[in-house]
């Protein structure tokens, strides 16, 4: 069984972009996913317990700028024999999306911090 690279895209309102990238164990498509987006492309690494490539803002200047969204496109799925990130299967990858979706995009709004 071959294993899914999903790579993840950050991008601070003044378009300053980082990257972050996680191997699901099983097979994930964009489809699979794209209906619990936000606006069919974003989402917010923290609601599905991903990790936020912009935590370090040392690279981006203006941190009045920052956000929790995070990008993703059907590009950003690649198969892949590499091992998985420990815990995370196809299954429970697509059903963090879902149950962030229903729960609506993002759940730290109103917090301190983004990630």
């Amino acid at each position: 069984m071959s294993n899914t690279n999903v790579s993840y895209m950050y991008r601070d309102a003044d378009n300053w972009k980082s990257y972050a990238e996680v191997v699901v164990e099983g097979d994930v498509s964009f489809e699979d996913i794209a209906d619990y987006l936000d606006d069919e492309a974003y989402f917010c690494p923290a609601d599905v317990s991903l990790g936020h490539p912009g935590a370090d803002q040392s690279n981006f200047p203006h941190p009045a700028a920052d956000h929790c969204w995070c990008e993703l496109d059907v590009e950003d799925f690649e198969e892949t024999e590499v091992a998985p990130t420990e815990g995370l299967t196809s299954e429970n990858f697509i059903e963090a999306f879902r149950e962030a979706s229903e729960r609506g995009w993002p759940s730290q709004f109103g917090a301190e911090s983004y990630v």
